[in-house]
């Protein structure tokens, strides 16, 4: 499921730009694209972990951001809970997608400050390895997602900055929702995809 989620957004957006229709669609519509690794630490059930992601999506007016993400839990957690008579090892796993969108209501040469929010769906659920060797998932939970937060980065280089993000995850499951917080190194795709990607493909329609 982790590796499924990152193959499927990576593919169906490479797709779009080597058949040159998203370069198309971005064009007419003065569109510019949003594609990037994504991360934070929160906490999940008392335990302090970290998500990794990746997102895919639009901007238009250089202010309104909308997309596609997914994420998963990228920390190894343990729990010894009760199964059919006996105290069993088991994993904690955890992933969601969700639709994001994004508004910048402040912006220089340097700085650049957003307010958005996540909606999705996704899954919870302990994980064991039977004496077979074969894993078994226990205590599955499907749940919806809404996650509100406030974000920023200081531009570096035109495409590297330093970047942060606070908001709250809320999950109506039990020790689930938690506040999140990230910071660290934020790569810009944008001027990156116009310099370097944009021309590979324009070139390959011309040929």
């Amino acid at each position: 499921m982790k590796k499924l989620g990152f193959i499927l957004l990576f593919t169906w957006f490479y797709s779009l730009a080597n058949a040159g229709i998203l370069d198309s669609i971005l064009v007419f519509k003065n569109l510019e694209p949003d594609f990037g690794l994504d991360g934070f630490n929160t906490a999940v059930k008392s335990h302090n972990v970290n998500f990794s992601g990746i997102k895919a999506g639009i901007q238009w007016q250089e202010k309104y951001t909308a997309g596609l993400s997914y994420y998963t839990l990228g920390s190894n957690v343990n729990e010894n809970m009760a199964y059919q008579n006996h105290t069993i090892h088991t994993s904690l796993l955890m992933s969601y997608v969700a639709v994001y969108m994004e508004y910048t209501y402040f912006e220089n040469e340097k700085w650049e400050l957003n307010a958005g929010t996540k909606i999705g769906f996704g899954n919870i659920y302990n994980q064991f390895t039977e004496n077979s060797g074969s894993n078994t998932k226990i205590n599955t939970t499907y749940y919806p997602l809404l996650a509100p937060y406030l974000s920023g980065s200081y531009k570096i280089r035109y495409w590297l900055g330093l970047g942060a993000a606070l908001g709250i995850t809320l999950v109506p499951v039990q020790n689930v929702s938690a506040p999140f917080v990230d910071i660290g190194i934020e790569i810009y795709f944008k001027p990156l995809y116009h310099k370097f990607i944009r021309p590979v493909f324009q070139k390959k329609k011309k040929l």
